[in-house]
């Protein structure tokens, strides 16, 4: 079968669909299940020791991927995700007490690429399409959503920001190709964190380059005196010198 661009559809209406068709019942079941067990196991916590499992699950992460030769997912770019995106959260005036889920959703947004990515190396040995190839990378939004989801408890924001992290306001983004009013403000929050970490550090866009490019995008929708924006930017400019200082421009 030749696989060339105009056999395949757009890569948002793949992962949609994906992401759709793995909502069956008996999924949702499972879910609402694991759901309740992890709700009645963590309620019997007191901090000290949801701390101590949050610390675990990140381990846990951690090996799994360091066990397949990587270190993306809870590597240097999560954490700086993690950091970036709480940063935003408390420009935005989230309370201080709240602020410690966004950097722990930070951390964990990319997780579902500990399921795709080694089959994305598979595909690429193969020298398949790359069109094809991106189709599998890009399901790690939902597949990774849908897994957080499981431990609510332990990352209230985390599932949200591994679904909606590749989203992107004017609707070009996936899974779902939501645009600005559809997305929750963690989402949101999500995308300029992850967006913002790797245009600096993959692209070698400066600091002014990333906020010209955002403030462009938003302008276009009409929506330039969004306050998501306007707090991505102060944080930026107070502190991307300190952050990326190593490659600051």
């Amino acid at each position: 079968m030749d696989l060339t661009a105009n056999t395949i559809k757009p890569y948002g209406t793949h992962v949609a669909e994906l992401a759709s068709s793995l909502r069956t019942k008996e999924f949702e079941r499972l879910l609402s299940q694991t759901k309740r067990m992890m709700t009645d196991i963590f309620d019997e916590m007191d901090q000290e020791a949801l701390l101590h499992s949050r610390e675990l699950f990140r381990d846990c992460v951690q090996s799994a991927y360091q066990s397949l030769g990587w270190d993306f997912g809870v590597g240097e770019h999560s954490q700086r995700v993690g950091r970036n995106a709480s940063a935003i959260a408390k420009e935005l005036g989230i309370e201080d007490d709240e602020l410690g889920s966004y950097y722990w959703a930070g951390k964990l947004h990319d997780i579902g690429k500990l399921f795709v990515n080694g089959l994305a190396e598979t595909l690429e040995t193969k020298q398949l399409n790359r069109k094809v190839i991106l189709l599998f990378i890009r399901t790690h939004a939902p597949l990774g959503g849908y897994f957080l989801e499981c431990v609510l408890p332990l990352f209230p924001k985390a599932a949200v920001f591994a679904f909606e992290h590749q989203e992107d306001i004017d609707g070009t983004g996936y899974p779902k190709g939501l645009s600005i009013d559809e997305l929750t403000i963690e989402g949101r929050i999500a995308h300029f964190a992850d967006s913002y970490d790797a245009l600096v550090t993959r692209q070698n866009w400066s600091s002014s380059q990333v906020c010209d490019g955002f403030h462009e995008k938003y302008e276009k929708i009409g929506r330039s005196d969004d306050a998501v924006l306007k707090a991505f930017v102060c944080v930026v400019e107070r502190q991307h010198t300190e952050w990326y200082k190593e490659i600051a421009t």
